[in-house]
């Protein structure tokens, strides 16, 4: 889509006469929610397919306590709905970041696991990432081991951080891109529409027509994606996968190829690809097939005959061919072409 018919959604958009607390014990509750019923299904579904409810987990706390302040008979206010879409964004948004995988059930495999043995990084690991393979912290399966503490306290520190960075600096940069430069956000009218779609609920608008054709479109996916090998799991002994998940991998099948060794390449299976691929900007889209071509197609063959990307093997699938072309080349190729960027950035701002 144009940047102009962006600007256009966005000029349409109503904009607020009055302000309204929209914070109270309906979404004090959703909240409590959100922590005790869809967070433990977040991370199952990270643990099981590699990513989280996110998204959808937000919608479905709307859709629920709408639901349910009807059978109270009462209402949701749009002001109210905002600030249960925000508070479920951010409670899942920061419950299960990064460090949340990286530091505990994903350290403690990857600390074990076949790539650190291959690759010999697993007694090197810092005590302040994570405990030593033959920690006893791995034996009992408890983050109170005095070998997490040092982890527990950069998650504490981190946390507070971002928090504080989020609500001072965040905020600023914020107000800067939307108020100041009035950047188009492509995404946000998507959220903004999806919240006006339920406060609609009442009525038979278009907006409540398409949340409802988007949302069984998920629902039938799902069934697909998720319902059917978490089902079939239960009384086969091998979960039946009627898409591969969470993509289908092509590198095996094509490293005899001269152009496609040490490329890993894959296609996901996830259908809300396809579908963020119509919302975002046209030449978005183009920029990022473009360099994954280039870097992956046409750069990768060439550094492996040119004999930088020295790790790489035969066999290898997707997974362990990226990581041995990150530790090989791609990963000080991202750091500096990081500092580039900051540096022209320092030198814009300052002149």
């Amino acid at each position: 889509m144009p940047e102009e018919d962006y600007l256009q959604i966005r000029e349409a958009q109503e904009q607020p006469t009055e302000f309204a607390e929209g914070w109270g014990i309906k979404a004090f509750l959703a909240g409590l929610f959100v922590a005790f019923v869809i967070m433990p299904g977040s991370m199952f579904m990270w643990l099981m397919l590699g990513q989280q409810l996110g998204t959808p987990a937000v919608w479905v706390t709307l859709i629920i306590f709408l639901e349910i302040a009807k059978r109270c008979r009462t209402t949701l206010t749009r002001q109210e709905m905002y600030v249960i879409y925000s508070v479920t964004w951010g409670v899942l948004g920061t419950a299960i970041p990064a460090w949340w995988l990286s530091s505990f059930v994903g350290m403690t495999y990857f600390v074990r696991s076949d790539a650190a043995l291959q690759f010999e990084i697993a007694n090197q690991i810092p005590f302040w990432r994570a405990p030593p393979p033959g920690s006893e912290a791995y034996v009992i399966r408890s983050l109170l081991h005095r070998d997490w503490w040092p982890q527990l306290g950069l998650m504490a520190l981190f946390t507070l951080w971002g928090r504080l960075s989020f609500f001072s600096l965040g905020y600023a940069l914020f107000r800067l891109t939307s108020d100041v430069e009035r950047l188009p956000f492509p995404l946000a009218p998507i959220a903004a529409k999806g919240v006006t779609a339920l406060a609609e609920s009442d009525e038979e608008t278009w907006r409540w027509r398409c949340f409802s054709i988007g949302s069984t479109v998920g629902i039938v996916f799902g069934l697909i994606y998720v319902a059917v090998p978490t089902l079939s799991g239960v009384f086969l002994r091998k979960p039946l996968y009627l898409l591969p998940v969470p993509f289908y991998d092509f590198t095996t099948k094509l490293q005899d190829v001269a152009w496609f060794r040490a490329v890993p390449l894959a296609i996901g299976t996830n259908i809300g690809l396809l579908f963020w691929g119509f919302v975002l900007p046209f030449w978005m889209v183009v920029g990022q097939f473009t360099s994954a071509v280039l870097g992956r197609l046409v750069l990768n063959p060439i550094l492996y005959r040119l004999d930088v990307l020295k790790m790489w093997e035969p066999g290898m699938d997707y997974i362990e061919t990226g990581l041995a072309n990150q530790f090989d080349f791609w990963l000080s190729f991202g750091i500096g072409t990081a500092l580039a960027i900051a540096i022209l950035g320092f030198y814009t701002a300052i002149t």
